[in-house]
C-alpha cells in the first residue's frame, strides 16, 4: 500500500475508532479519491489536513466505505435454496424437537430488505412455529428506514407477485410490509 494512503487510513482509523485493515486496498483508494474530489483536495496531504479539521469529513469518508446496497430476494439462487431446502429443514427440525422457535441473524442489513426477505419466507413456511430475525447494521439512518418497512415500487422488483400481494400493502407509490411480519424483525446497531 502506498505510504500516503496508509498514513491517511491510519488517521481515519484513529479518528473514527475503527479498523480499516480488512478493506481491499483498491476499494480504499477509490473511496479516498472520490472523497478527495468531492472535497476539492488536490493531494492526500491536503485531504489529511481536512480530516484533521473535525469529524465531518471523517464521517463522510467512513460512510463512503460502507456498502449499503440491498434489495428484496437479491441473490435469487441463495433465496431459492433457503426457501426450498434450508428453511423447511429448520422448521421441520424445530417441530420434531419441540423447539420454541427459529432465530436468524441478518448482519449488515442496510435498509432491511434481506432481513425482511427471510421473514417473508419464514412467514409462508413456518406456520405455527414462531421465528425472530435479529437484523444489525452500523448505520442508524438505514435502520430507521428499515424499521418503517416502507419501500418504493422500484425496490420490490425481486418480490414475486404472490408475495407482493400477501406480504405488502400498497400506499400510493410505496409499499408497506405486512403488520404480521414487521414485528418479527428486530433492528439494532452492531458493527461487525
Amino acid at each position: 500500500m502506498r505510504a500516503d494512503l496508509a498514513n491517511l487510513l491510519e488517521q481515519v482509523s484513529r479518528q473514527a475508532g475503527c479498523d480499516l485493515s480488512a478493506y481491499d486496498e483498491a476499494f480504499l483508494q477509490r473511496s479516498v479519491d472520490k472523497r478527495m474530489r468531492a472535497a476539492g483536495c488536490q493531494d492526500t496531504a491536503e485531504y489529511g489536513r481536512l480530516l484533521d479539521q473535525g469529524d465531518g469529513e471523517v464521517k463522510e469518508l467512513f460512510g463512503a466505505l460502507n456498502i449499503t446496497y440491498s434489495e428484496f430476494f437479491r441473490d435469487c439462487l441463495a433465496f431459492a435454496v433457503l426457501e426450498r431446502s434450508v428453511l423447511p429443514q429448520l422448521v421441520d427440525a424445530g417441530r420434531k424437537k419441540g423447539q420454541t422457535g427459529i432465530r436468524v441473524w441478518s448482519a449488515g442489513c442496510a435498509a432491511g430488505q434481506e432481513a425482511y426477505s427471510i421473514a417473508i419466507l419464514l412467514d409462508t413456511l413456518a406456520g405455527e412455529v414462531p421465528f425472530r430475525i435479529f437484523a444489525t447494521d452500523r448505520e442508524e439512518a438505514r435502520l430507521l428506514q428499515a424499521r418503517q418497512g416502507l419501500y418504493p415500487v422500484e425496490a420490490l422488483g425481486g418480490v414475486r407477485l404472490g408475495l407482493l400481494q400477501t406480504c405488502f400493502t400498497r400506499q400510493g407509490e410505496t409499499y408497506r410490509l405486512a403488520e404480521r411480519i414487521m414485528p418479527r424483525v428486530d433492528f439494532s446497531i452492531y458493527d461487525l
